[in-house]
């Protein structure tokens, strides 16, 4: 994605190097540290009255891992890294390594796919009352299945969401192809991250996926000074008439 290279260490321990120049300066001691700057600030609201977005949507890490400094020698070492199970594709492995009489670097691709790779397509936001169809891909990378394999996709939902037809779908597909299917969810009325797993599952080899949702409300936060109480109100929305979307 961004077309990174592995830093060459020739080229940098014995580069041209023109005179340095050395600074200083105070502002760190002057102003405060970015970070704890912005922990002290929101958007919205103004004065004291400052606001957090209370509707957080949880998604994954990205898939990077430094091992730092390991001591090389001619004794065999190893270095293990626990791929996460929502990962599949083009793994790059990079080593840089220096020593008194020499320098050198390699690199090497890993592909990392499991049995099944499940590629779910779900909206990232949804108000109280909505009901969505999520579609799920399965591509069956299982050795040996046969070519009528039966596949058992079941999806599982947490407090804010429910399924409205059945949690389980079985789908026949060859080794090497994918296939689609489509679930139907609700979104309740507490607010705040979703989570949807999807499972495949074959003869006992199961491949997990997790993706996230928001549940936020129908309209943005106002005020109205004139109401019954001043403050903030926040309107969800008639959940007895839902929107239905994909």
């Amino acid at each position: 994605m961004t077309n990174y290279h592995t830093p060459g260490p020739l080229g940098f321990f014995f580069r041209k190097c023109a005179l340095a120049v050395r600074t200083a300066q105070i502002v760190d001691l002057i102003i405060p540290e970015f970070s704890l700057f912005r922990s002290m600030s929101a958007f919205g609201g103004d004065g004291s009255d400052q606001r957090l977005n209370p509707f957080k949507r949880v998604t994954e890490k990205p898939v990077v891992f430094w091992s730092g400094i390991v001591e090389a020698n001619t004794t065999f070492r190893e270095v293990i890294y626990d791929v996460p199970d929502f990962f599949d594709g083009n793994l790059k492995i990079m080593a840089v390594a220096v020593a008194n009489d020499a320098t050198g670097s390699a690199e090497r691709n890993s592909l990392i796919r499991g049995p099944f790779v499940i590629t779910p397509s779900v909206p990232v936001l949804a108000a109280p009352g909505d009901e969505f169809e999520a579609g799920v891909t399965v591509a069956n990378n299982l050795e040996g299945s046969s070519p009528d394999a039966e596949i058992e996709l079941r999806a599982e939902t947490t407090e804010p969401l429910s399924i409205l037809q059945s949690p389980v779908q079985k789908l026949r597909i060859a080794e090497g192809r994918e296939q689609s299917a489509t679930f139907r969810f609700l979104v309740h009325d507490k607010l705040g991250s979703a989570d949807i797993r999807f499972m495949a599952s074959h003869k006992g080899t199961e491949t997990k996926r997790r993706t996230t949702l928001m549940p936020r409300p129908g309209t943005c936060l106002v005020t109205s000074p004139s109401g019954p109480s001043s403050g903030d109100q926040c309107a969800i929305g008639d959940s007895a008439s839902p929107r239905t979307f994909r």
